[in-house]
């Protein structure tokens, strides 16, 4: 990466504010995560998805694993340009996703 494009990377990511890569050091979770969806996510639930594993339809996504149809309306924007999802740990929802944080998403 040669100097100017090294330099612009710096600048857009100090006018961005944060860094979208930096992780909390006591829940493990990206900072964007924990800071702005504490309520919904915690360390326990919540892990990084490959491409491979929802599949974006007409309707909504769709998570092949556990057979859910998740409407555009509730999936959230990843902050750090990858796929996250956090599911419930107890209760008759168990293992249903809680949160979907997708790249692009609005």
């Amino acid at each position: 990466m040669n100097l100017t494009r090294l330099a612009a990377f710096t600048i857009a990511i100090y006018l961005n504010g944060h860094f979208a890569w930096s992780h909390d050091p006591v829940t493990g979770l990206p900072n964007w995560i924990y800071q702005n969806h504490r309520a919904c996510c915690g360390p326990e639930d919540c892990k990084p998805i490959e491409a491979g594993e929802y599949e974006v339809r007409s309707d909504g996504v769709w998570l092949p694993a556990t057979e859910e149809l998740i409407p555009f309306a509730d999936i959230l924007q990843s902050e750090d340009f990858k796929a996250w999802r956090c599911q419930y740990l107890y209760g008759n929802n168990a293992g249903k996703t809680r949160c979907l944080f997708l790249p692009g998403a609005s």
